[in-house]
């Protein structure tokens, strides 16, 4: 579901008019759906409301990217980065150019933590966490440099986006943040392992998502074209 689910992202980022009212209202409206549903799961932790809530934190999540990618909610300007601009001269450009969608990105993080922490059905929230700490954490390292990285399916309306991206080069935050994020993967595992026979997948499934999520980091250490896979599964070229 999270791989198909980033291919229909980049599918609907090629096709929906990001003028249209449609588009702005239907994403709009599939983010508050989603919002209500894992609301509306996280009183009962079973089964069915487990992995209701994991689908709608995925889906809300594709809506939030889905605006950043037409151009809906970026940042304050859309310049590419000026030869020779380096350090925090460059980060401070680079935050400028996506930092609405940042701050909306966070802003539902929290409503999520204040919200749901406590709930018996938190799984919806862990979801959304990893989603989020780690494409932070891949921004970061793009930032600061990758071997491998393709721009070939960053949109038009975002092309100023690829100046901010470095490869060639691997920095001691990838080790970092791929540790950090290991370390995450045993915490959450073992919690599912101590915790009463209905909860296990509450911490399980968010721990797999967060696997998947490291080998997507793996990805940028080889030259691996996983656009081709959505080519085929989407008959498109990306």
């Amino acid at each position: 579901m999270w791989w198909l689910g980033t291919g229909v992202v980049l599918r609907l980022q090629q096709g929906l008019n990001p003028n249209a009212i449609i588009t702005k209202f239907g994403i709009a409206g599939c983010a508050c759906i989603s919002l209500f549903t894992l609301q509306l799961t996280s009183n009962q932790a079973n089964e069915l409301n487990i992995f209701l809530s994991f689908f709608s934190a995925v889906v809300l999540w594709g809506c939030v990217e889905l605006s950043y990618y037409l151009g809906l909610i970026s940042g304050r300007h859309k310049n590419p980065c000026p030869p020779k601009t380096l350090g925090w001269d460059k980060f401070n450009m680079a935050l400028g150019a996506s930092i609405w969608h940042e701050l909306l990105v966070l802003g539902i993080g929290l409503y999520l933590v204040f919200t749901q922490f406590d709930s018996n059905n938190s799984a919806g929230l862990y979801t959304y966490l990893v989603l989020w700490l780690m494409r932070w954490s891949a921004k970061l390292n793009l930032f600061l440099g990758v071997p491998n990285f393709s721009t070939s399916w960053i949109p038009d309306r975002l092309s100023y986006i690829s100046s901010y991206i470095k490869t060639g080069t691997l920095t001691p935050f990838f080790f970092i943040s791929v540790a950090c994020a290991a370390l995450m993967v045993y915490q959450l595992l073992s919690m599912s392992v101590h915790v009463s026979a209905t909860h296990p997948m509450i911490y399980a499934v968010p721990a797999v998502l967060l696997i998947l999520a490291i080998v997507e980091h793996l990805f940028m250490l080889v030259p691996f074209q996983e656009l081709k896979m959505w080519n085929r599964v989407f008959n498109s070229k990306l």
